[in-house]
């Protein structure tokens, strides 16, 4: 008799075995192993749901993807408007220039834009001098005046430029975390989409008046390609793409 009073069994073969035995006898089922349904645990079923679905960014073109990036309200619409103003840049062709109010002469964005403007800026020869119109909200928010102007060397390079007038809140002066976010959208947000050619250097500068005073902050690239450089001066916006070698020269050259 098995433990218990019960006659054992093997499991495998039905052999009767005795108790103690390790193995069957007859076919060498290993009789440590329990049978199904003994000696195990059962579990309960427990029905785990699927994980929320991933928010997808808000829909509405270019502000649906900034969004995308949860920067805050400066630095989306810095980055809205330097995209804005590359894009424009890449439809007029040849080399692209932005420009605002930096460099040497400080600037508050009171005198005109058309007054600005230089005729001759080293090489370069003024070609074309008209308005610029960003996105009703741009130019409420950031930007309300902008001009597109084009240059053009002795040997031909050409060179695009847009200028803009900041609203005082984004002013490089006015110190506060939403100028600061305009800012860092604005130049991170225009050095990111341009093109320059390959293994492109990168570095930062500072923008400063005749007496050295800083009154804004820039990027430069240097590219096989191109040179482009993305500043803020005060209220004015820049970002000046040249022949390479080129970018830091008609920046030097500029009075603002």
């Amino acid at each position: 008799m098995a433990e218990g009073g019960h006659v054992r069994y093997c499991p495998q073969c039905g052999q009767k075995v005795s108790p103690g035995d390790r193995f069957c006898n007859n076919c060498g089922y290993s009789l440590s192993v329990p049978p199904p349904g003994e000696g195990r645990i059962t579990t309960e079923r427990v029905h785990v749901p699927p994980p929320p679905a991933r928010a997808t960014p808000a829909q509405g073109g270019l502000g649906g993807f900034l969004r995308s990036f949860r920067l805050g309200k400066g630095a989306l619409i810095g980055m809205a408007v330097a995209l804005t103003l590359l894009l424009a840049l890449l439809v007029a062709g040849g080399v692209v220039l932005f420009i605002g109010i930096g460099g040497k002469q400080e600037a508050t964005g009171e005198a005109s834009l058309h007054d600005l403007i230089q005729n001759q800026v080293g090489d370069y020869t003024l070609q074309t001098n008209e308005p610029y119109k960003l996105s009703p909200k741009q130019a409420a928010e950031a930007a309300p005046e902008s001009r597109r102007v084009t240059y053009e060397s002795s040997e031909g390079d050409e060179v695009n430029h847009v200028v803009g007038i900041l609203t005082p809140r984004y002013a490089y002066s006015a110190q506060t975390e939403e100028s600061k976010g305009f800012i860092d959208g604005f130049l991170e947000g225009g050095a990111k989409d341009v093109s320059v050619g390959g293994d492109p250097k990168r570095s930062e500068f500072a923008v400063t008046d005749a007496s050295g005073k800083q009154v804004g902050r820039g990027i430069l690239l240097r590219g096989t390609d191109s040179d482009a450089l993305f500043w803020v001066n005060e209220r004015l916006n820049a970002a000046v793409k040249a022949p390479a070698g080129e970018g830091q020269n008609f920046y030097d050259e500029l009075p603002y």
